[in-house]
């Protein structure tokens, strides 16, 4: 799946981090990290944590409402199954699929079941979504990515949260920072690496669409 994920560009000092400025080397590769606490939902950027609190919560709204349900068809002699039994079980397999690492595929999931709660007249189909892809992995961007000469001079290292929106035939048609890291080289940086990316689009129910997440991209200097 791809996930909200990130990028660590590491240097041993200023000065081999000058001379490997132009490319990382396999060593480097090794000082790379995957930060994944951020997706996108609803086109904001947001704590993996606080999406994952507000599953929970909705579970546990949506199972008291059920609840409240059966009793109620209890009290009039009635056998009844809660129509929305089946939207529990739903929700939580969205935290177990966060849990186990598809956060961003759970938030696209779980967007489309609060849209169902707002309009249940809509009858919206089931969704078969699929992520974009990083042609390459995260390979392909530890390639791409340049430690600016500049920054490395200013002693500057940081975080960068980026919101990429890829179009139906792959293409980063926007890459903006979400969040900035406090320095504009890093902050360019990032952003002109994942530009140049190319990407399997995503699918629903097997139409190609364009769609957007959040990735970090973690700049550090080791002193």
């Amino acid at each position: 799946m791809f996930l909200t994920a990130g990028l660590m560009a590491c240097s041993g000092s200023n000065e081999t981090a000058r001379e490997g400025a132009e490319e990382v080397s396999a060593e480097q590769d090794a000082d790379y990290a995957v930060l994944d606490d951020v997706l996108i939902f609803e086109g904001e950027v947001v704590s993996v944590a606080d999406f994952r609190q507000a599953v929970v919560e909705t579970t546990i709204n949506v199972t008291q409402v059920a609840r409240e349900q059966r009793e109620q068809a209890e009290e009039n002699g009635v056998e009844l199954e809660s129509p929305l039994d089946e939207a529990v079980s739903y929700l939580q397999s969205l935290i177990v699929m966060i849990d186990e690492g598809d956060k961003q595929e759970a938030s696209w999931r779980y967007s489309h079941f609060v849209n169902n709660l707002r309009d249940p007249e809509s009858e919206q189909e089931d969704v078969d979504f699929t992520p974009p892809k990083m042609i390459g992995g995260e390979e392909a961007l530890y390639r791409t990515l340049r430690y600016p000469t500049g920054a490395l001079e200013d002693g500057a290292d940081g975080m960068v949260t980026l919101y990429v929106t890829v179009d139906e035939v792959g293409d980063p048609a926007k890459v903006r920072v979400a969040l900035s890291s406090g320095h504009p080289l890093l902050d360019r940086a990032a952003v002109e690496a994942m530009s140049q990316m190319k990407f399997d689009p995503a699918t629903q129910n097997g139409v190609a669409v364009k769609t957007s997440f959040a990735r970090r991209v973690v700049f550090q200097i080791r002193r």
